[in-house]
């Protein structure tokens, strides 16, 4: 079987581009609008963009204390993510 190459014009890639925009927008907007739901510790590191086994060490030093927890699990919320960041040294 041969197969042809795809031949994409300017015009295509600006439809695509348009629509995926507005998806990362819309979701963007879920996140501006201030959505302050729970992350466990992975998520809450990748929140914060740092590794989980740091969120771990934060907890066990007091210094980022959980929202609540599933289980043994701790959970922590947006608002007091971003909190200790701004008051982080």
């Amino acid at each position: 079987m041969i197969y042809a190459p795809i031949r994409i014009d300017d015009e295509f890639v600006d439809l695509i581009a348009s629509a995926l925009a507005t998806r990362v927008a819309d979701r963007l907007g879920e996140v501006e609008r201030g959505e302050d739901r729970y992350f466990d510790a992975d998520a809450a590191g990748r929140y914060l963009g740092i590794p989980r086994k740091r969120i771990h060490d934060l907890t066990s030093a007091d210094a980022l204390v959980p929202d609540g927890y599933d289980g043994r699990k701790p959970l922590y919320r947006r608002s007091s993510l971003d909190a200790y960041v701004k008051g982080a040294k």
